[in-house]
């Protein structure tokens, strides 16, 4: 009988010792599913998009020694949630001459940065020069999926390039304001000018700083007649129409030209003509109308403009040769 019962107590042992061994490979089980879970899930979540990069590659030029600030693109035209790693490098075979900024960063989708670009101060004087020098930076955007180096050239050239590029035929338009004699305290009398000009520049000299051709002035311009009380004041002042239509020739006597810089110090398209028409021409005479002409002539922009003065001429009484002042501004662009 006591053997029976230590049988039945071995059996319910190695029962229980079964249901445990189960139950915890049971548990194991489901952490292994759960994991493997996990593990799909992992690989099912997707990478991001590869940037693609644009970079304006038109050649740069920068003219000394003016070395105005020149500028390229950078853009991101990837696809939504793409991000571009962009460093841009002066590691060509002419290297570190060159200033520009920012040299590295980060753009999202649709994204773009401007690239500063100009000569380093020390080297706008260098000698030897660095006028005719062709430089390179380099964009590398590595995670692209299109370009992983981009190269931006820099061409390097003198100011006197641009003066050849003014030569040809410019015309526009004047307007102004003659005015008459006063009498003492009292307001000059007014009256309108205008008319148009037409100016062919033959030459320029970039040594002597002058210039060469001919100028056509056409339109109205007024001379003024009086009448006088006894005491010699004036009683009525009365604008009279004065016809110039006349072309005049300029040279080195009395034309000159300056390569112009802007509020920054800087331009690279940009002369300042003065043409001192009645330089020298005695007065009175027909030569002693002029006009003086005085101008911007912007071959970027292709435009003429005055800052201040534009012009200034002197209209005649035809019997009497008295002499007046007519002056105003002048507009145009090249033909």
């Amino acid at each position: 009988m006591l053997l029976k019962s230590k049988i039945l107590a071995l059996a319910l042992i190695v029962s229980a010792g079964i249901v445990l061994i189960y139950s915890c490979q049971k548990e194991g089980g489901g952490k292994n599913q759960s994991n493997n879970n996990n593990n799909n899930n992992d690989t099912t979540q997707k990478a991001a998009p590869a940037p693609t990069v644009s970079v304006t590659t038109s050649p740069l030029t920068v003219l000394l020694p003016n070395n105005c600030q020149q500028s390229f693109t950078i853009t991101n035209t990837g696809p939504a949630g793409s991000t571009l790693n962009y460093t841009v490098a002066d590691d060509g075979a002419l290297s570190g001459f060159l200033n520009f900024s920012p040299s590295a960063g980060v753009l999202g989708p649709g994204n773009s940065v401007t690239i500063s670009v100009n000569i380093k101060p020390a080297f706008i004087n260098a000698n030897p020069s660095l006028v005719g020098s062709s430089l390179v930076l380099n964009v590398y955007t590595p995670k692209a999926s299109n370009l992983v180096k981009v190269p931006v050239p820099i061409k390097v050239k003198g100011i006197s390039s641009i003066a050849p590029l003014f030569i040809g035929t410019w015309a526009g338009t004047w307007t102004g304001a003659s005015q008459g004699a006063n009498n003492p305290n009292q307001t000059p009398p007014s009256a309108p000018v205008n008319g148009t000009w037409t100016l062919n520049l033959t030459s320029i000299d970039t040594v002597g700083l002058t210039a060469a051709g001919s100028l056509t002035w056409d339109g109205t311009d007024v001379y003024w007649t009086y009448t006088y009380d006894k005491n010699g004041l004036i009683i009525t002042a009365t604008p009279n129409a004065f016809i110039p239509n006349r072309t005049i020739q300029f040279d080195a006597t009395n034309t000159t030209f300056s390569y112009n810089t802007s509020a920054n110090g800087c331009s690279q398209s940009e002369i300042h003509l003065t043409i001192s028409g009645f330089l020298n021409q005695p007065n009175p005479s027909d030569a002693f109308y002029g006009p003086w002409f005085s101008a911007n002539f912007d071959i970027g922009a292709n435009t003429v403009t005055t800052a201040g003065n534009g012009f200034s001429t002197h209209p005649y009484a035809p019997v009497t040769f008295a002499t007046f002042v007519s002056s105003g501004t002048v507009t145009g662009k090249k033909q």
